[in-house]
């Protein structure tokens, strides 16, 4: 989907950077696309403030794991980030581990 990297974007365009030649430096075309108004961008992904839960059920061994999906928003001058948390479970034992994935633009497109 379309969508800008950094949080600031929108600042960024006010200030003018959008117009930037690319020749000159593309990082605002990359990282800000949505409000550089350099694609179209798709109303159909959003940000749901929801998770998505996978179980993987191992009963058979005695063993459960779930896992745990989000996405977060950029902070200002951050990249967003893929969260995701395992809970995993044997017998009496309940194990979590917390990770994230940060997320940036394909360059070479």
């Amino acid at each position: 989907p379309c969508q800008d990297i950094y949080g600031s974007c929108k600042t960024w365009k006010r200030e003018g950077q959008c117009e930037i030649p690319p020749e000159e430096t593309a990082f605002f075309v990359l990282n800000c696309p949505e409000s550089c108004e350099k694609c179209v961008a798709r109303n159909d992904t959003s940000f749901n403030r929801r998770s998505f839960d996978y179980p993987m059920d191992f009963n058979a061994t005695g063993y459960n794991e779930t896992l745990t999906f989000s996405v977060a928003k950029p902070v200002m001058f951050g990249t967003p980030s893929l969260n995701f948390t395992e809970k995993c479970t044997t017998g009496q034992t309940i194990g979590f581990i917390s990770h994230f994935c940060k997320l940036y633009p394909n360059l070479n497109v």
